[in-house]
């Protein structure tokens, strides 16, 4: 079965998620954000344990609304 991966970086935590085609979320994690060299590791890990076919990054900001209008 085909899976995707997802990561949400925010300034207070990290979104990691596996979902598959029909838009269903199968694991997700949540870890606060740290400095990258104690985040990543963790980040890596969830995803390289995983069967992912791509990987999905977004990363918010106050701007989002600005690009949407």
């Amino acid at each position: 079965m085909l899976h995707f991966g997802a990561l949400e970086a925010g300034g207070t935590k990290m979104v990691c998620a596996i979902g598959n085609a029909q838009g269903e979320i199968l694991e997700r994690m949540s870890l606060p954000t740290r400095e990258p060299e104690n985040t990543m590791p963790e980040i890596l890990a969830f995803f390289r344990e995983r069967d992912v076919a791509c990987l999905l990054y977004t990363s918010p900001s106050p701007r989002d609304g600005l690009l949407s209008r």
